[in-house]
């Protein structure tokens, strides 16, 4: 009989019995909340994770596998580092790792960048990355994918005349 895997006397159940490898993703991306979440899948146990987010300013990071383990999850404004004091390690399988908080202010690409994760015995585990995120940005009024700009008089969505006597 084949397993979920298709492994002829297999025991796999689901999609998290059938992980090869190491990879980080984007889940729901919410750009209006500023938050990402970030996956993982992995064939083992991982023992602590660092990764840098590209084109957006992090805030903060909880939740997920991260925090049921008893992680503790530090942030700067683009780097993600995770790990437990207690020897504490995350499962395998496919799970939510955390959910980033960010600030983005310009259209462009949310990605996940220089990846390490580790073994519970500190060894460096190969890792995938995988898609970046589009993201609209805000114009000046804060209107995520709005069209304002400030124009030369400094005015946000302003008409742009400059007369002889300055902006009017």
């Amino acid at each position: 009989v084949l397993d979920y895997c298709g492994e002829c006397g297999g025991s796999a159940d689901g999609p998290e019995d059938c992980v090869e490898g190491y990879s980080l993703y984007f889940g729901d991306v919410d750009e209006g909340a500023g938050t990402a979440e970030v996956w993982y899948s992995a064939e083992g146990e991982i023992g602590g994770f660092q990764f840098n987010l590209n084109g957006v300013n992090i805030t903060g990071a909880e939740g997920g596998a991260a925090d049921d383990a008893g992680f503790t999850v530090s942030t700067s404004s683009s780097t993600v580092l995770g790990f437990s004091f207690t020897g504490a390690t995350l499962p395998s399988g496919i799970n939510l790792l955390t959910v980033i908080s960010f600030e983005a202010s310009e259209a462009g690409d949310l990605c996940l960048a220089d990846p390490v994760l580790s073994s519970p015995a500190g060894g460096s585990l190969n890792t995938e990355l995988g898609d970046c995120v589009p993201l609209l940005g805000a114009d000046c009024f804060g209107v995520i994918g709005g069209g304002a700009v400030v124009d030369e008089c400094d005015v946000c969505d302003g008409d742009g005349v400059q007369q002889d006597c300055g902006c009017g």
